[in-house]
């Protein structure tokens, strides 16, 4: 339980931050929940996707792929969020190098599932 309350307390800290983190910091924050499996607070994860949303098109493929997974692991969803996140991750497509097409499209395929 101690090492949760770090988390917790880590977690709300990037929340309220969100709207200045980088998108890979958001999309790193979002994966280390997911893989913690969280469930204690899912305003923490919106808070999380809509600073993510804000910075969708200076996002590279794998943090919008990235996202994609981790919110669709933690079982959040809104149907906007998933929207803008799938179509920027569309728009990179022809930028994408051939080794992460494939990341590409398990992002849209995982979003896309959910949705």
């Amino acid at each position: 339980k101690g090492d949760m309350s770090v988390v917790c307390v880590l977690a709300s800290a990037l929340a309220v931050q969100a709207a200045n983190a980088k998108p890979q910091a958001l999309a790193n924050a979002l994966w280390a929940l997911s893989k913690l499996k969280w469930r204690v607070d899912t305003s923490v994860v919106g808070e999380q996707a809509n600073g993510l949303v804000k910075k969708a098109s200076s996002a590279t493929p794998q943090v919008l792929a990235n996202t994609l997974w981790a919110l669709s692991e933690l079982s959040w969803y809104d149907a906007s969020t998933y929207s803008t996140l799938v179509s920027a991750l569309q728009s990179k497509f022809g930028e994408a190098e051939a080794t992460r097409d494939q990341q590409c499209l398990a992002g849209l395929c995982r979003g896309a599932a959910l949705g």
